[in-house]
């Protein structure tokens, strides 16, 4: 009975770690059939589907900018956005230390 409890509770915690280190790779929660909270892990699918499809929206927009390289600071800024959305979409969490470095526009 208390894994029951427990266990989605457990999986629910691991997987929004995940998410609030900004991995929005991974497959959504899956309780086994006898688990309790059904409702809740519903929800957060839910939730965290919807958060992906918004990250991937924002992404492609980002990506449709004509942001001039003469702005530097903009352009700078609008690269790491980039970047970033990327590395969430497929959790990539290893940077380099060429992406680290500020980048210069020629």
């Amino acid at each position: 009975m208390t894994a029951r409890l427990i266990g989605p509770i457990v999986v629910l915690q691991t997987h929004m770690r995940g998410l609030i280190r900004g991995n929005l790779s991974q497959e959504q929660l899956r309780i086994r059939e006898h688990d309790e909270y059904h409702p809740l892990i519903e929800t957060y699918n839910y939730f965290y589907s919807s958060l992906q499809t918004q990250t991937s929206q924002d992404l492609e927009r980002l990506r449709r900018l004509n942001v001039d390289a003469k702005n530097q600071e903009a352009y700078l800024i609008w690269e790491e956005m980039i970047r970033e959305k990327e590395q969430q979409i497929t959790g990539s969490d290893a940077w380099t230390a060429e992406e680290i470095a500020p980048r210069r526009v020629s």
